[in-house]
């Protein structure tokens, strides 16, 4: 188990049990794809990270395009 504690205040910041570093480090390497693999390599990365925003991008045009055709149904 680890505490961390604020240095200037002296009061405890977090308390990491086994389950709750899992958590942590799952966390927030999903959310900055700072993996083991992938910090050591940046190009990598990139490409792992522009993957998913490209994905996504190309749900959102999905989106937009039923959406004005929806529209363009309905105004006929």
């Amino acid at each position: 188990m680890d505490v961390y504690v604020d240095q200037v205040s002296g009061r405890f910041v977090a308390v990491m049990d086994a389950r709750r570093k899992t958590y942590a480090w799952l966390y927030y390497a999903l959310h900055t794809f700072k993996f083991p693999g992938l910090a050591a390599n940046p190009n990598l990365r990139l490409v792992a990270l522009l993957g998913p925003l490209a994905l996504g991008l190309a749900f959102s045009i999905t989106g937009v395009v039923v959406a004005v055709l929806r529209l363009r149904a309905t105004m006929q």
